[in-house]
């Protein structure tokens, strides 16, 4: 009786053994597709990340080389409005002093107030700051934490278990993104 029972016992575990590790199989498979989809949608955003990067260096490149035009054609009109200025004066002085049939013309008056305000807006466009700032951009890098070295790196991450390889997944090539500067 008593062998009986153990034998009941061990059968009914061993199937119940069985039964757990057909199930633990079918979670690592259902896990190791999971990190499959993730190792791709990483590297997709990785991609994409790095794409965004490269545009942004692009257009703070453009802008940069546009705002050094403004301020070259600024600093022309500037020298266009003094040589006006000059010449309102010279031509005003000549209509006034003739005594000819020029002097019936009517005398131009300027308008000199709108000096300040040209001013100001030269002065804002030469103050506008021009600087490099894509050093500020940083680039997504994806790493496998079998290949990084640098362990200090490693802290300031997304961890992936600490950055240890899941040992069970071996299957999968397990990475992390991070944050580069450039």
């Amino acid at each position: 009786m008593r062998v009986e029972a153990a034998k009941q016992s061990w059968v009914t575990s061993n199937s119940q053994n069985i039964k757990i590790l057909s199930e633990l199989k079918q979670l690592h498979e259902v896990a190791d597709r999971n990190m499959l989809t993730e190792k791709e949608k990483l590297n997709s955003f990785a991609q994409i990340g790095n794409q965004l990067q490269k545009r942004l260096t692009d257009l703070k490149m453009k802008v940069n080389e546009q705002m050094t035009k403004v301020k070259h054609l600024s600093t022309k009109i500037e020298d266009q409005l003094a040589i006006m200025k000059i010449l309102e004066v010279d031509i005003e002085i000549k209509i006034r002093t003739c005594k000819g049939s020029c002097q019936n013309v009517q005398v131009f008056m300027n308008n000199f107030e709108n000096d300040g305000s040209w001013k100001k807006d030269f002065d804002s466009l030469r103050n506008y700051p021009i600087d490099d700032n894509t050093k500020k951009l940083r680039k997504i890098v994806l790493v496998n934490p079998r290949v990084q070295k640098d362990e200090a790196n490693f802290k300031k991450l997304w961890p992936l278990m600490e950055m240890k390889q899941l040992e069970m997944f071996d299957s999968v090539d397990q990475c992390s993104l991070i944050l580069e500067d450039v």
